[in-house]
């Protein structure tokens, strides 16, 4: 069950969940949606305010239409395009839009032709292959970007996504390590958890979790969100379902829109043999 639920596509799973629940036995009492001590981890509004969701995600918008209006204008420097790809990205990962990806994979690539001696334009380029698990073609990008003389730890942190997607668990974990003992940050101490929370080390990986938190002195949902995410990954991972079903409510409580935080939510829910709620969740 572990890897059927690490590995399968949401929507297959949550079929099969709902195909195959006439013969599983009723839920577990649910604990409703009250955060017990367990998962109190994760903090609530009031606890750790951040920008509304709505809000975030306008601004979002807004910032990716006022920067493409300028590109429409005129020549816009190599970092104001990089940046247009990484935004593109951005909300292609929250609102599950393919099409921000694919838009921001061609910006990239027309960004190297305009400007093939400048790293910044590779590392765009590599994130966005990354994003459409081009990976060889990313790595290649990231060798390049380096070359070129291109932040060094910029280009480590999509290696090491890059890594992680691709199982290379270890060499992942190398990289995020080092990352987060430079800069202890929400995404750096974050991503490390992610990588250890793949290996199965859960009690560090929570240790981590938490500490990325107290760091957190931003008001910007997004980094919030995706954290909790990913502990609701791990906990589904782990078959521990209610507490992911709890990660995956609070990410997409906080950011109504984030599409994969509702699609597991509703996978849990289905895996609950909770129909009602799945369908709900999946309507959202």
């Amino acid at each position: 069950m572990r890897q059927y639920l690490r590995r399968s596509g949401w929507v297959v799973l949550m079929l099969v969940c709902l195909v195959t629940s006439q013969d599983r036995p009723p839920a577990p009492q649910s604990k409703g949606d009250v955060i017990t001590l367990e998962t109190k981890s994760l903090l609530s509004q009031a606890e750790l305010p951040t920008t509304d969701g709505a809000i975030a995600l306008s601004n979002l918008q807004a910032q990716i239409a006022a920067e493409e209006r300028l590109a429409s204008y005129g020549s816009l420097t190599v970092s104001q395009r990089a940046a247009i790809v990484a935004l593109l990205i951005m909300r292609g990962q929250f609102l599950g839009h393919i099409a921000d990806y694919e838009r921001a994979e061609a910006l990239a690539e027309q960004l190297v032709a305009d400007a093939p001696t400048d790293g910044r334009a590779f590392l765009a380029r590599a994130q966005a292959r990354a994003t459409l698990h081009r990976f060889a073609a990313a790595l290649a990008d990231l060798d390049e970007a380096e070359r070129l003389g291109t932040n060094s730890d910029r280009c480590a942190a999509v290696r090491a996504t890059i890594f992680q997607a691709s199982g290379r668990y270890d060499e992942a974990l190398a990289i995020r390590q080092h990352l987060a003992q430079a800069r202890p940050d929400i995404r750096s101490l974050r991503a490390e958890a992610a990588v250890r929370a793949e290996l199965g080390e859960i009690d560090e990986a929570e240790r981590l979790f938490a500490k990325a938190r107290q760091q957190y002195r931003d008001v910007s949902p997004f980094p919030v969100v995706w954290l909790y995410f990913q502990q609701g990954l791990m906990w589904m991972w782990e078959e521990n379902l209610e507490r992911a079903r709890v990660a995956f409510e609070a990410a997409y409580a906080r950011l109504p829109g984030y599409a994969a935080a509702q699609g597991h939510l509703a996978i849990v829910e289905a895996a609950l043999a909770r129909h009602e709620r799945a369908m709900a969740a999946f309507h959202r």
